[in-house]
């Protein structure tokens, strides 16, 4: 029996040797969970960090589309704009060349207009010239006609 309990007190001595080293291997396990609790600690404040920014991004991401969006609309009306103002260019050219043809014809009409003043002015002064004619004639008439009275009377007379 001495040689069991000489066992026992071996396997007593191992166990506390064994019980030494689990209680080292157990703090330094305790040790290494601490550490990665830890570092679970700050990779969850990263995570949790990094999901913020995430949310940021998605939210500038939908901005972004939104001014994309309205950028297309203004360049698709700012296009529109300027066909209109090239349909405009082309009607005020058309216009202009327009203006031009009448501004000639109107020129020549104007010329026409003086023409036709300087016709009258001239034909004014050949009535006035007529009239004058015709006043010396019937002026000459009448001292005909006077003469011709008198030349009667003095044939009469004789």
């Amino acid at each position: 029996m001495k040689a069991d309990i000489n066992d026992l007190l071996q396997q007593i001595e191992e166990l506390k040797g064994k019980t030494v080293l689990i209680s080292q291997e157990n703090s330094r396990l305790n040790m290494m969970v601490e550490e990665k609790t830890n570092e679970n600690q700050n990779l969850r404040r990263r995570i949790d960090e990094l999901e913020n920014e995430l949310r940021v991004v998605e939210q500038l991401n939908e901005r972004i589309t939104e001014l994309v969006k309205e950028n297309e609309r203004v360049s698709n009306e700012l296009q529109k704009k300027e066909q209109d103002n090239r349909g405009l260019a082309a009607e005020i050219e058309r216009l202009q060349g327009e203006i031009a043809k009448r501004t000639q014809e109107a020129d020549q009409l104007v010329n026409q207009l003086h023409r036709a003043v300087d016709e009258i002015q001239e034909r004014e002064k050949e009535k006035n010239q007529m009239i004058n004619d015709l006043q010396q004639k019937d002026g000459q008439i009448k001292q005909l006609g006077d003469n011709l009275t008198e030349s009667q009377k003095e044939i009469q007379k004789q």
